[in-house]
């Protein structure tokens, strides 16, 4: 049994990198859950984050309720899997995935999914917002994303909420973030905030709206996770059609 395994319940399918980015470029709004994000649901706290039963109950409810967001899990799959994902492929984390199905948490880290660092995926991921009208809600210090790295969008409005404990203050970020039109693009790069602000601004403007995490920190850094992928951790589908993952 691989560490940290299960011992009696099997690990949900988590669709590939590639599958999942192509659906939010295709759409689809994304929810991602990340170790932080996973504790919260479990009762615990993230680094940025402290839990409450509010949130707690709200996290779950983005795991498993029928809101019509693509949430996004870990795979078991990766070199951080050892280190740090092994933890999350335990009974007590697997019982709170329901579905048969989830995106992969990792469409924007690289670190943990190193075949994505390739220019053809970041040209993917660049579709999310080329020639759109963005709305950006990210920390008000030390954001991982930059507005310059989204400089081929057609325009862009700034909401900004704190670096620590931003859930409780989401009341207030939804209505900094405003009556949106249906389809409006968001993105979100707020941590554990993000993951429920996707599903609320989902639901409830029928916005377009996309937890990219860290992404911008890693774009910033183009190229040096794409040595780092082992034959072991080849996943198919991590690639578009014809491309090989680098050795």
């Amino acid at each position: 049994m691989p560490k940290g395994g299960s011992l009696t319940l099997s690990y949900p399918k988590v669709m590939t990198e590639w599958e999942t980015m192509q659906a939010a470029v295709a759409g689809r709004s994304l929810a991602r859950l990340g170790d932080g994000e996973l504790r919260i649901a479990d009762g615990g706290s993230a680094i940025s984050q402290m839990g409450s039963k509010a949130l707690r109950s709200e996290m779950v409810s983005v795991l498993n309720g029928d809101h019509g967001v693509l949430t996004c899990i870990p795979h078991m799959n990766g070199p951080k899997y050892e280190k740090t994902w092994y933890r999350y492929n335990m009974d007590k984390y697997i019982r709170l995935y329901t579905r048969s199905e989830y995106g992969s948490a990792f469409v924007s880290r690289p670190d943990s999914a190193p075949w994505i660092d390739t220019p053809e995926y970041w040209e993917l991921c660049e579709q999310l917002w080329r020639g759109k009208s963005i709305v950006l809600v990210i920390s008000e210090e030390h954001s991982s994303i930059r507005p310059v790295q989204l400089a081929s969008c057609r325009t862009l409005r700034i909401v900004e909420g704190p670096r620590r404990d931003a859930y409780e203050q989401i009341d207030l970020l939804m209505a900094k973030v405003g009556q949106l039109e249906q389809g409006q693009t968001v993105i979100l790069c707020l941590g554990a905030c993000a993951t429920v602000l996707a599903v609320r601004l989902y639901t409830r403007y029928g916005a377009h709206a996309i937890d990219l995490g860290h992404i911008g920190r890693f774009m910033r850094k183009k190229g040096k996770y794409s040595g780092q992928v082992p034959g072991s951790d080849e996943r198919v589908g991590d690639t578009p059609p014809g491309d090989t993952l680098p050795t």
